[in-house]
């Protein structure tokens, strides 16, 4: 099942690059759950637990605020025909 943010940056972005997009993305997403839970431990176990959940409730409302004021609030969604596909130069592909 893909996720919302692989189908806009999958349709928007060339084919050619889709592998190495999607492997950042997850990379990053993956990446910063474990940093997130033992920085909220960190910080839970210093400051206690009330201020630390006070804290994560304000950054989600920062982050939803951050969207509501940004470009996407205009989005008017993806283009219904896509770019054509860029021809491969058979040079770069490993096929003589």
């Amino acid at each position: 099942m893909r996720r919302p943010d692989e189908k806009v940056y999958g349709e928007t972005g060339p084919l050619l690059i889709y592998g190495r997009v999607n492997s950042l993305f997850t990379f990053v997403s993956q990446g910063a759950a474990p940093l997130g839970a033992v920085l909220g431990g960190v910080i839970g176990t210093l400051i206690g637990l009330r201020l630390t959940l006070a804290i994560a409730v304000a950054g989600e409302f920062t982050a939803g605020l951050v969207l509501l004021f940004s470009a996407l609030r205009n989005f008017e969604g993806i283009p219904a025909e896509p770019e054509p596909e860029p021809e491969i130069d058979s040079t770069l592909s490993g096929k003589a």
